[in-house]
């Protein structure tokens, strides 16, 4: 069995350098994090080259079971970009699928201005009441009524 991580399938791109912040640039994350604060930025974390690293990690161990079961190897490849561009793709696709689009691309929730921690009088407090049952929980534990 052979593994191989790659920055790019072959293709235009194929033997360019792929180091985390050309991959989190042409995958789209810097421009989500734009849509976000204004100005494009990578994360702050080098999370092309860890969500990569998963990504191998799973394709490895299912080659592993293929040949457990069948006897024979694989060649496994795992691009960055093309990986960093369907796991971007997963919600900011959102209703670009359909012709004519039914909206921008960016999953409105993860993009929204008000989804990020809050500030408090002694650090921060991070949050997703997301259904009537977190609202009431959430009311309740800072003394409003819901």
């Amino acid at each position: 069995m052979y593994a191989s991580l790659l920055g790019f399938l072959p293709g235009p791109y194929a033997g360019r350098p792929a180091y985390d912040d050309v991959i989190q640039g042409m995958s789209g994350l810097a421009d989500l994090m734009a849509r976000q604060t204004g100005e494009a930025r990578y994360l702050p974390t080098i999370a092309a080259d860890k969500t990569c690293a998963h990504v191998a990690a799973h394709a490895i161990l299912a080659a592993l079971w293929q040949r457990e079961r069948t006897g024979q190897g694989a060649l496994v490849e795992i691009p960055m970009f093309e990986s960093m561009v369907g796991f971007n793709l997963v919600e900011h696709f959102y209703g670009q699928h359909f012709e004519p689009p039914l909206s921008a691309p960016g999953y409105p929730r993860v993009l929204a201005p008000w989804r990020r921690p809050y500030r408090t009088s002694d650090g921060h407090v991070a949050m997703m009441p997301y259904t009537d049952v977190h609202w009431q929980r959430f009311f309740a534990e800072v003394g409003e009524p819901a």
